[in-house]
């Protein structure tokens, strides 16, 4: 039994439901608009001594809209539903699965600073 269609299916209901209007612009490429999904912020260790905890954003995005992002591409995103649209920049890639993208994002220091 093939469960491709309803994945398909239940991916989209939550961009519909749960997602912000995002648009990604790979380095070098054309702009992309489609919609996107906050997961819970990942949290890994940094450091060598003090053995920190720090949390990363992680935007998930459907690989049908958006096949690749390679590191430094710039997304623009609310950081939560109706909120202002901020300027992301790609740090990685968290995972990349059959329908989505999972990508560690950082405020671009451009609008940081503006």
């Amino acid at each position: 039994m093939d469960l491709a269609p309803l994945r398909a299916l239940a991916l989209d209901l939550n961009l519909t439901a749960h997602g912000v209007d995002v648009t990604v612009t790979p380095t070098g490429g054309a702009a992309v608009e489609t919609r996107g999904l906050w997961e819970t912020p990942s949290t890994e260790a940094a450091g060598f001594d003090l053995r920190r905890q720090e949390a990363r954003r992680v935007l998930v995005l459907a690989r049908a809209a958006v096949a690749s992002a390679p590191r430094g591409s710039i997304v623009l995103a609310p950081d939560r539903t109706g909120g202002t649209v901020l300027r992301w920049r790609i740090d990685g890639v968290d995972r990349a699965e059959d329908e989505v993208l999972r990508v560690f994002v950082v405020r671009d220091a451009e609008d940081v600073f503006d």
